[in-house]
């Protein structure tokens, strides 16, 4: 494919390929709790606290795993992909070459390869590399995926809350997440 310039990437063209993104968008607070240790939560209930010494004894009673995070769409990913066409050049394509693509299917499978250099670059600028995109499983919220810095097993390794704070915001600066959305525990899929 070809490489890119300013009117490869106009609105008209972002527009048509977003259609091909699940359709809700970020509308504050998106999650509804019944109970205190339902998830997503801002606090990690206790079931899922992943103890070090109870693997010795019980190993077959692990914690399901649960990541740390903010809930986005893959249209999320798109449109950081969008903004900083350098995700695109590392792709050797344009959202122009994209809407080329005869099959949907096959627009779809590259659309998703988008999001996955988009989350790469995220990392590369946040400096984090052990950023994850994880689908999660919820009733209660709409999202596709979480942006996670960690889940519960590998909480221990993280750096010190200072750094976590830091890269929160700028993850949130970054995808454009709203003001009201705070980062959370969900269930991975």
């Amino acid at each position: 494919m070809s490489t890119t310039s300013d009117s490869e990437f106009s609105t008209d063209v972002i527009n048509k390929l977003l259609k091909h993104f699940q359709e809700p968008e970020h509308s504050g607070v998106q999650y509804r709790r019944n109970e205190l240790r339902d998830l997503p939560s801002v606090k990690l209930p206790t079931e899922y606290v992943v103890r070090r010494n109870r693997f010795s004894t019980q190993p077959m009673n692990r914690p399901p795993k649960v990541c740390f995070g903010y809930g986005i769409f893959f249209k999320d990913l798109f449109l950081y992909a969008c903004r900083h066409p350098g995700v695109f050049k590392e792709a050797s394509t344009s959202p122009a070459d994209l809407l080329s693509v005869r099959s949907r299917q096959m627009r779809r499978y590259y659309l998703e390869g988008i999001c996955l250099l988009a989350r790469m670059h995220l990392s590369t600028v946040l400096e984090c590399p052990q950023l994850l995109d994880v689908p999660i499983q919820s009733a209660s919220v709409d999202y596709e995926l979480a942006i996670a810095l960690y889940d519960n097993y590998s909480i221990h390794k993280f750096e010190e809350k200072r750094r976590r704070s830091e890269i929160l915001a700028r993850l949130k600066e970054e995808l454009e997440i709203p003001e009201a959305e705070q980062a959370m525990w969900f269930i991975e899929n």
